[in-house]
């Protein structure tokens, strides 16, 4: 139910728009109240896939070994040392991913007001045009120096990646943890790079823009620009290499277990520092 209302709320609002060429000023309002709505609808959407993983995640039990990738992740993810871990990795990378995707805007040396004509605080909604994923768009002038662009895609990018991110690196800290390095050490290096071309997969140009910021000059800005025909691409590889590393990782456990990985009964804060 959740993955449908996502899809809904992404097909709605262009699809509407179809059927009308010219938007009179009349029901500009109610284009407004029904952006807001579709956003709405993503934001819940998004609440019960939530929810649904967190509910098949609790009501999955597993025994002293576990003997599957399947049980080694939720045996992460209940631990609760590593559910922390999985929880500051996720919210880290979601809020620099925030940052240079430009959904967060934080801009100390503009004033919103005077650089863009803008209310702060106020949202600008614009609801024409757009592909698929890119419309409705709300501008949010929270003070005159930090803002946000909301987007659909980026939204829904956001919060795929962000979750896939910190589960590669939780699970490639609990490989090391139990002393396999070898293991997972690899597979760990691959998460890593799936995560650097996640940053891209919301704003091409942005993130070039972003890292490209410390380089400056012409042939930087021009290459960041030219980053932005290349979004579906990016997509491609990091959502694969996010969702495939943490099963090689698993894999790599329990082939040097013989099959059988030992999970310990309890959670022990010190399972960060000392010896497992």
């Amino acid at each position: 139910m959740g993955t449908a209302a996502i899809i809904l709320s992404i097909v709605f609002f262009p699809v509407l728009l179809l059927g009308f060429p010219v938007i009179r000023t009349e029901l500009v309002s109610v284009f407004e109240q029904l952006a807001y709505a579709s956003f709405l609808l993503m934001l819940v959407g998004l609440m019960g896939v939530a929810y649904g993983i967190a509910q098949f995640v609790k009501d999955t039990h597993t025994g002293p070994e576990a003997r599957s990738v399947k049980e080694i992740v939720i045996h992460v993810l209940t631990t609760s040392t590593y559910a922390r871990v999985f929880a500051v990795m996720t919210v880290g990378y979601a809020l620099f991913y925030s940052v240079v995707s430009s959904t967060l805007a934080f801009r100390p040396l503009e004033t919103f007001s005077e650089q863009y004509g803008a209310t702060v605080p106020s949202i600008v909604t614009a609801f024409c045009c757009g592909p698929i994923g890119q419309i409705p768009r709300f501008t949010i002038y929270l003070t005159e120096q930090i803002g946000f662009l909301i987007i659909p895609i980026n939204i829904l990018l956001l919060s795929l990646v962000s979750p896939l991110v910190g589960l590669n690196g939780t699970l490639a800290l609990f490989s090391y943890r139990q002393s396999l390095r070898k293991s997972g050490g690899g597979w760990g290096g691959v998460g890593g790079f799936g995560a650097f071309i996640g940053l891209f997969t919301a704003c091409p140009s942005c993130a070039g823009l972003f890292f490209a910021s410390g380089i400056g000059g012409a042939a930087a800005l021009s290459l960041a620009a030219s980053l932005a025909s290349f979004q579906t691409l990016f997509v491609g590889i990091s959502v694969p290499v996010l969702v495939l590393t943490p099963y090689l990782i698993s894999r790599s456990i329990l082939k040097a277990y013989d099959g059988a990985c030992p999970l310990p009964e309890q959670s022990n804060p010190r399972d960060l520092i000392g010896t497992p």
